[in-house]
């Protein structure tokens, strides 16, 4: 079973066969070039399709397919991993990139299992932002390894007075230890931590 690798937006990357990884494992942009074209009226060459994913934070380096999407910078403005965790949550940003299975096929009728698995599945977006803010309600943590904030982000992310007790936890880290320089992650239920190597 694959790792999941959810995107600022919900898509699934780990799922999208122009995702770069899965391009390398199993080219099947051609397929797909024909599959986002019958099911979302837009077509790219097969030869342009690949992505790095918006998980990203070097854009430089990095290939995005969807370059002008609204969702990835406002996502990270807010310092959140996805758009489950903002309370804006079903916004207008957010409507234009949604897909829904449900609303795809009233305008194509009866869609064959193997097409939702290939071309829509990956891009269910609503539900599974939905089904992740239902989830962690409660706990808005980030758990995805894929996104390494910068102490700034962390700084937004935690907020109000829990914020000042991490700038104290950061000082008095400089102070007193040397190499400090990541903040990292531990696992998928451990959410964030940050990690001294003495140099």
């Amino acid at each position: 079973m694959p790792r999941e690798i959810i995107s600022r937006c919900g898509y699934r990357c780990d799922l999208c066969m122009a995702y770069s990884e899965n391009v390398k494992k199993d080219d099947r942009r051609n397929l797909l070039s024909d599959g986002w074209y019958k099911y979302f009226g837009f077509r790219i060459e097969p030869e342009n399709i690949v992505c790095d994913g918006c998980l990203k934070d070097d854009c430089v380096k990095s290939k995005l397919l969807d370059t002008e999407c609204p969702i990835r910078p406002c996502v990270k403005e807010k310092g959140y991993e996805n758009c489950s965790q903002c309370d804006e949550f079903l916004c207008e940003k957010f409507k234009q990139r949604l897909v829904d299975f449900e609303e795809l096929k009233k305008q194509h009728g009866n869609i064959p299992r193997s097409d939702y698995k290939l071309f829509i599945k990956a891009y269910e977006n609503g539900k599974r932002i939905s089904e992740l803010k239902l989830k962690n309600r409660d706990n808005q943590r980030m758990f995805n390894k894929e996104i390494i904030p910068d102490v700034a982000a962390m700084s937004k992310f935690i907020g109000g007075k829990c914020s000042a007790v991490w700038d104290e936890l950061l000082e008095h880290i400089r102070r007193n230890y040397t190499g400090f320089e990541n903040i990292l992650f531990y696992g998928k239920n451990y959410g964030m931590g940050i990690a001294i190597q003495a140099e």
